[in-house]
């Protein structure tokens, strides 16, 4: 029977044959010498398979009994080594192939039995020369000859002492290093093979380890392939490596994963260490510096490592995951180039995503508002992003969870750890990723926040230490660095816009009040100007923001009470409305006229609100699935950044809400005319009447140009625009053969062009170059209406359709603007500063303006 088509590609994929997962697992791999093959063991029945390292083909297989518990091949490549063990009769197997004889041929396999074997460690290693083989069993170690068979010497386990899976040759082949365990305490010991007498190395453990007999100090011990150097994995997180000789630790701990370490492994030539993770990452470190040789190798196809292997030129790094997966990694491109996992060369990780799974603690805009910068504690990695693809531009790696600091002109980036207490706050180049030296400051606590002055010179550092919360000011951070020590425990803290105060949160306790207190600063002096008494209630974290003109502050806590103060008076203006929700995020937008709330009730149900920042009164609302953990605004306002706590981002336009990052895929519905259908048609089947009543459409200033403000169109009403295609697409094919003429070549002036044209001088025989006596304030769309016939009562009740239309609008979900830029209905007369275009589907655009009139 010929195979279907889904048989044929699944025996086409990279190592297809591997067992399944979870019937069976595959625990060992390894390198052959010569880098050809690659050899897997696992606990099927067939137990040892050969791969072709390039393309992942299968070559042969090796049946064994048992489960496979280690794999060696001999220095020549021509011997593949495997130790397996049968549970139920207590058996263990040794099994020696030449790999080039076909399996039925004379010495093509040798197999050896040993009886009543315990489960347990069971390690084989060959001598550097080849011509010996050890044997490790739970009871004993054997040291055999490789073609004959031979005992060379053995060392029987004693009673309370078990054999840990460590055993590694020397590289003069005379000393077998082996570890035990007794009475709770870790060794490892030194076989001379000619004497047969062993010999203790003491390795220099941390007493923390050695206090915890319920946990072995350290796992997954190693010895390089010239015996020279041990590794192993600590339980407090990372590796440790030492000399064989001296026991004694060649660096600190190397720590560079967000779990505890699964599996240790040296490069055959000892020059790099490599460890796999539970957090689904390889990382290599160079032993001579104890810095990493590559950045983590991290892929959305690899899982939980189980084990890692070098090739022997150091080419490539392979690794086995939980799911049985054998994934191969090209060094010098630090790029997944060959795994099991079908379509691992697509990009299926989730879309415009920090970190899945993990909070995004902090989003920040460079100046030129093309470029964010995003961090977590859950990610080891400074992201950076492009707003318009939405792809990471470049990344920095920081160990610990960094905690973000972008200075206001976009060149410095602080760093510290969110994470890991040990690392201290560091400032780099923000475009390099270049450290300056030395290090800032060493807090020896987790960072919680990191805020520049507006100038860029000073920073503030909040973190967290077992006494409390601490408040640093780094000046001059380029130069001296003269640091000052806020005395209080604060909760947050945030400068003003002219970079002469900044204010903080304390949980000080004044003679009559017990609660928070906003502190408002001198830079210069560090003299407290105010206290604003905040609340009784307590709170764990703050959230301060300025306004642009600095005489306002805003404070969000995690209690979900959200209050403006004004800092003339030190009176609270007003609260925001907190309803069910819980208020832990909030900001001023840039231009001060609104305020930006992120709130939650559940983890599935949150969201983020715009509020007027002079009423009070909710403008917008976006409701998320995710709780929003980080919020930001473009330089400008137009745009909106958001962070998840499931690692996920949003940039949303403003004004509209409209969702920019990520894209959808879904395409707009189109009519059968083929055109696509306007949003919100005043015609469409079941349209409210909130739809069609005084609404203005949505206009930021900030995405319209001023060439397009002076050439805009004198009507821009859809009808109007589609009268305009019509035209132009009947007159394509008469037009297409002629030349063009000459009005053809310059378009007609726009209307606000048109109309500044009545006040601008005709020319200037001085020179003078004229001032544009122009302003835009808003741009919109609104009813056209006749208010000048009509009726005391019909206009009352036009007044009030008109205010319930509104009170609509502004307790929907649907985007809204601010007040002040809506457009309003247009008079009989025209007044000053508004004009109005008129088009046959009922609405006119109006144009707010201010006007200049030259007088000279």
């Amino acid at each position: 029977m010929a195979p279907s088509n889904s048989e044929v590609e699944e025996d086409i994929r990279p190592f297809a044959a591997l067992p399944r997962y979870p019937e069976h697992y595959v625990d060992h791999i390894e390198f052959s010498p010569d880098d050809r093959f690659l050899a897997t063991g696992s606990n099927d029945a067939i137990g040892v398979r050969l791969w072709e390292q390039l393309t992942g083909r299968h070559i042969r297989e090796f049946k064994v009994i048992g489960s496979v518990r280690s794999l060696s091949f001999s220095p020549s490549g021509r011997q593949l080594a495997a130790i397996s063990h049968e549970i139920k009769t207590e058996t263990a197997y040794l099994y020696m192939w030449d790999i080039g004889k076909v399996a039925g041929d004379e010495g093509a396999e040798v197999k050896m039995e040993y009886k009543k074997v315990d489960l347990g460690s069971h390690v084989v290693s060959f001598s550097s020369d080849g011509n010996l083989i050890a044997v490790m069993l739970p009871n004993r170690i054997m040291v055999q000859g490789v073609y004959d068979g031979r005992l060379v010497t053995e060392i029987t386990n004693s009673t309370g002492r078990r054999f840990e899976p460590l055993l590694g040759w020397s590289s003069s082949d005379r000393k077998l290093f082996f570890a035990y365990s007794e009475s709770d305490s870790y060794k490892v010991a030194c076989l001379d093979v000619g004497s047969r007498q062993p010999s203790q190395v003491t390795i220099s453990l941390a007493q923390d380890n050695l206090k915890s007999p319920e946990k072995s100090p350290i796992s997954s011990l190693t010895c390089s392939r010239d015996g020279n150097i041990l590794a192993a994995a600590l339980p407090e997180g990372g590796i440790r490596i030492w000399d064989a000789a001296t026991g004694k630790a060649l660096h600190d701990r190397l720590v560079g994963h967000l779990d505890n370490v699964s599996c240790v492994s040296f490069s055959p030539d000892g020059v790099w260490v490599m460890d796999g993770s539970k957090d689904k990452a390889l990382r290599v470190w160079d032993i001579l510096t104890g810095k990493p040789a590559l950045a983590p190798l991290r892929h959305w196809a690899q899982q939980q490592i189980k084990a890692v292997a070098c090739s022997p030129d150091r080419r490539h790094v392979a690794c086995i995951d939980r799911a049985n997966h054998v994934h191969i990694w090209d060094v010098q491109a630090q790029k997944l180039v060959l795994s099991s996992v079908a379509n691992y060369n697509v990009n299926k990780g989730p879309s415009f995503t920090h970190y899945p799974q993990g909070d995004v603690d902090a989003i920040q805009w460079f100046p030129d508002a093309r470029r964010f910068v995003s961090s977590g504690s859950s990610d080891d990695y400074i992201r950076v992003w492009d707003d318009q693809t939405g792809e990471e531009v470049y990344n920095f790696h920081y160990y610990g969870g960094p905690r973000i600091g972008l200075s206001p002109d976009g060149g410095l980036l602080a760093v510290g750890p969110s994470r890991e207490a040990t690392r201290p706050v560091v400032l780099l180049n923000a475009s390099s990723g270049e450290e300056y030296t030395p290090s800032l400051v060493d807090t020896g606590g987790h960072v919680r926040k990191l805020a520049f002055s507006p100038d860029s010179s000073t920073l503030a550092i909040l973190f967290r230490t077992p006494q409390g919360t601490n408040l640093h000011l780094v000046h001059d951070v380029t130069g001296l660095r003269k640091v000052n020590v806020v005395p209080q425990r604060a909760f947050d803290v945030v400068f003003s816009p002219d970079g002469e105060h900044f204010a903080y949160v304390t949980a000080q306790e004044y003679p009559t009040w017990l609660g928070h207190t906003i502190c408002l600063c001198r830079l210069d002096t560090m003299e407290v100007t105010a206290r604003l008494q905040t609340r009784k209630k307590s709170a764990n974290t703050h959230c301060l923001s300025f306004s642009a003109d600095g005489r306002r502050l805003l404070d969000a806590s995690d209690k979900g009470d959200t209050a403006v103060w004004d800092l003339d008076t030190g009176q609270k203006l007003f609260d925001i409305p907190v309803e069910d929700q819980r208020r832990h995020l909030a900001s001023f937008s840039p231009d001060g006229r609104s305020i930006l709330s992120g709130w939650w009730v559940t983890k599935q149900r949150a969201g983020v609100d715009l509020f007027d920042a002079v009423a009070g009164t909710r403008i917008w609302r976006i409701e998320e699935k995710q709780v929003p953990t980080a919020l930001s605004f473009t330089p400008g306002g137009d745009r909106l950044a958001m962070g998840f706590n499931d690692g996920s981002l949003r940039l949303y336009e403003s004004s509209t809400r409209k969702l920019i990052l990520p894209k959808s895929e879904k395409t707009e519905e189109k009519p059968a005319d083929g055109r696509a259908s306007p949003s919100g048609a005043k015609n469409a089947p079941g349209a409210s009447k909130r739809q069609q009543g005084t609404r203005a459409i949505p206009s930021g200033l900030a995405d319209t140009d001023d060439e397009s403000i002076m050439n805009m169109p004198a009507a821009l009403g859809g009808a109007a625009r589609r009268r305009a295609e019509a035209s132009s697409a009947g007159q394509t094919a008469s037009t297409r053969k002629q030349p063009p003429r000459k009005n053809d070549l310059h378009p007609q002036p726009g209307l606000i062009t048109r109309l500044v044209s009545r006040f601008m001088p005709r020319s200037s025989s001085s020179g003078r170059r004229w001032i544009r006596p122009i302003r835009l304030v808003s741009v919109g769309r609104a009813r056209e209406r006749n208010l000048a016939g009509a009726s005391p009562d019909a206009a009352g009740s036009r007044s009030r359709r008109r205010q319930n239309s509104q009170e609509d609008d502004d307790s929907s979900t649907s985007p809204s603007p601010p007040q002040s830029d809506r457009a309003v209905s247009p008079r009989t007369g025209h007044g000053d500063g508004e004009s109005g275009a008129s088009s046959d589907s009922g609405f006119c655009d109006v144009i707010r303006y201010c006007l200049c009139i030259t007088c000279c």
